[in-house]
């Protein structure tokens, strides 16, 4: 629910007032509704043959399905019809004069009353902006360069979470307002997944590095003032406690699918890609997480499942998913991710599947941990991925100078995602993907030299032919697509 909605509820008093007749219509409220969600109103012109043609496209962006298709302010709405206005109110109809003077007085009154409808429209969003929720207020709490995996509340004053400020060995950190700098919690290669209502921490030991922020590892419960932790099950990615910290809900992989079970042992769902970022309603009798169709691959869905294993899908869509929360009544789900690549936005998601944007903010947020009084815990997401290439030094060189290492290596990298994934044969060229284009990534090439880089086509490269003339990549459609590019002349 945003301005767009509001958009399209003016879209349909627009229809009305032009046509005489409501946009979507129905027997009760529910067949009402499943028109607004299935159908298209009949075309204007078609009941109204005289109606400008910039008129009726101007309503029926008004009525697009999608919100990104819709006008999206009512600035840009207004700008529409006093274009319309402005322009003349028979824009691409072609008739006789006399007609065109019968009609004229009608089509003024419309755009009068739209201008009216539109002003009082304006009015309502700025008086919303006006009252609208105070903004959040952060505290930074830590102040060094360091790659956050996971935090989340201990108490009213205390923040626990795990980092590493070199490489990707985890280690588990205790902050406080009386003291701010680190104090570590127990030796390195120790990942935090969890803290329990009753101050008992929820970690895996021998923490190894998957991807993004997920390890693998043995999943242990140790006291929050120290002590030894004691060991429960191998092979976890993902633990959260239940409400009175009695339980642990896990994520872990089982013969090459992924488990979510809760409690351990008693497996909830079960699926073929990766879930993520599990956890328990405040409630305890449902379980919030993400699922994403293809391994280590962050775009997906939020989905909840209940305690006998129904899942539901709450929203979908994301090009990419990190960090997830419930609120503190366990009406909502609170979780980071991005539509389009680029920054993260905090949204809200209700039970019913009604989302909101909850924060959005230069930079973006991951969201980490909802206190019970409400407060958040967020990430600043600031990362770079290269694509470095080793690259042997000149034969002539080495003749001249043995003693000179003229070995190298070279960033190829083109945006801040760079992924290299294959070097030919003759090693002179790279493929590579860029995430940080289009919703199904880039495939691209680039000379070890540092030549311009060759943009081949969309999906997520795989592999160079032996001749280097071909580029194997997947395109994440539905279904996906085996599609071979070729790095020259010829066709896809």
């Amino acid at each position: 629910m945003d301005a767009r909605s509001d958009i399209f509820s003016l879209g349909a008093v627009l229809y009305e007032m032009v046509t005489g007749r409501r946009a979507f219509q129905g027997q009760s409220d529910f067949s009402i509704a499943s028109a607004i969600l299935v159908k298209d109103p009949d075309p204007i012109s078609t009941l109204h043959p005289l109606t400008p043609p910039a008129l009726e496209r101007t309503i029926r962006v008004c009525l697009a399905k999608d919100p990104d298709a819709r006008w999206q302010s009512a600035g840009d709405l207004c700008k529409e019809l006093r274009w319309i206005a402005d322009s003349g109110s028979q824009i691409g109809v072609p008739m006789a004069a006399a007609v065109r003077r019968a009609i004229r007085p009608r089509i003024a009154w419309i755009l009068t009353t739209v201008f009216a409808v539109v002003a009082a429209a304006a009015l309502l969003f700025a008086l919303r902006s006006a009252r609208g929720p105070e903004p959040l207020a952060f505290r930074q709490l830590n102040f060094r360069r360091e790659a956050v995996f996971q935090a989340a509340f201990a108490d009213k004053e205390t923040v626990v979470y795990s980092a590493a400020t070199w490489g990707n060995t985890p280690q588990i950190f205790m902050v406080r307002p009386d003291y701010p700098e680190p104090k570590p919690l127990g030796p390195p290669g120790m990942q935090l997944l969890a803290v329990s209502s009753k101050g008992e921490l929820a970690v895996l030991i021998g923490a190894k590095y998957v991807w993004y922020r997920l390890f693998t590892g043995t999943l242990a419960r140790m006291p929050l003032d120290g002590g030894a932790p004691r060991e429960i099950q191998e092979g976890v990615r993902q633990a959260d406690w239940s409400p009175d910290g009695s339980q642990l809900a896990i994520i872990r992989e089982v013969g090459g699918k992924d488990r979510l079970e809760y409690p351990i042992g008693k497996v909830l769902r079960e699926v073929s890609g990766y879930m993520s970022d599990v956890r328990v309603s405040p409630q305890g009798d449902r379980i919030a997480y993400f699922e994403h169709p293809r391994k280590w691959d962050d775009r997906g869905s939020v989905n909840i499942v209940d305690l006998a294993g129904n899942n539901f899908v709450l929203s979908e869509g994301y090009r990419s998913e990190r960090g997830l929360a419930w609120s503190p009544n366990g009406e909502e789900v609170l979780f980071s991710a991005s539509l389009s690549g680029g920054s993260f936005t905090v949204y809200a998601v209700t039970l019913s599947g009604k989302r909101r944007i909850a924060y959005q903010a230069p930079g973006g947020l991951t969201i980490q941990d909802v206190a019970r009084d409400g407060r958040w815990l967020a990430t600043r997401l600031d990362y770079r991925y290269a694509a470095m290439v080793h690259t042997p030094g000149n034969a002539a060189d080495r003749d001249l100078d043995r003693d000179l290492d003229r070995d190298q290596d070279r960033d190829l990298s083109w945006l801040n995602t760079s992924h290299a994934r294959a070097l030919s044969q003759d090693g002179h060229t790279l493929l590579f993907a860029e995430t940080a284009l289009g919703t199904n990534y880039a495939v691209c090439l680039r000379k070890t030299d540092g030549s311009p880089v060759v943009r081949l086509g969309e999906g997520w490269p795989a592999d160079l032919s032996a001749d280097g003339k071909l580029a194997l990549a997947v395109v994440q459609s539905r279904p996906p697509q085996l599609v071979i590019y070729p790095t020259g002349a010829g066709e896809t």
